[in-house]
């Protein structure tokens, strides 16, 4: 299996708009070719993740990572599904969308930090 895992959008942005190569677009050819499950994530929209759920501009939070396992898992291209208890990451994803950390893990009187300082409510 390879996973390519997402990047913030405004991560994204600023580097399409500084001109940088996205070598995701040049890879995805070859990427089909390499006989094993491909999951290419670099869009964190494709995912349903927001700009909110990431811990900085580079790496998902655990609801962003939540999101690629059920992808994977939904998928079937795997042979995770037996592995996986599919109702409990969509419980986790639905009472924790829009946060980068899940809600059990933050330690009461401590936000979690909008990262990007992007206004997120948390």
């Amino acid at each position: 299996i390879l996973v390519v895992p997402p990047v913030s959008k405004t991560v994204a942005d600023a580097l399409a708009a500084n001109g940088a190569p996205i070598l995701l677009d040049e890879m995805d050819e070859r990427l089909a070719g390499i006989g094993a499950p491909v999951f290419n994530f670099h869009d964190p929209a494709a995912l349903g993740s927001s700009e909110c759920e990431f811990i900085d501009g580079f790496h998902g939070g655990r609801v962003t990572y939540l999101r690629m396992l059920q992808a994977v898992v939904r998928s079937g291209k795997t042979g995770l599904a037996s592995y996986v208890d599919v109702a409990e990451i969509d419980r986790l994803i639905a009472e924790n969308a829009g946060h980068a950390m899940l809600k059990e893990n933050i330690r009461p009187g401590e936000p979690e930090t909008d990262f990007l300082e992007l206004g997120c409510q948390k």
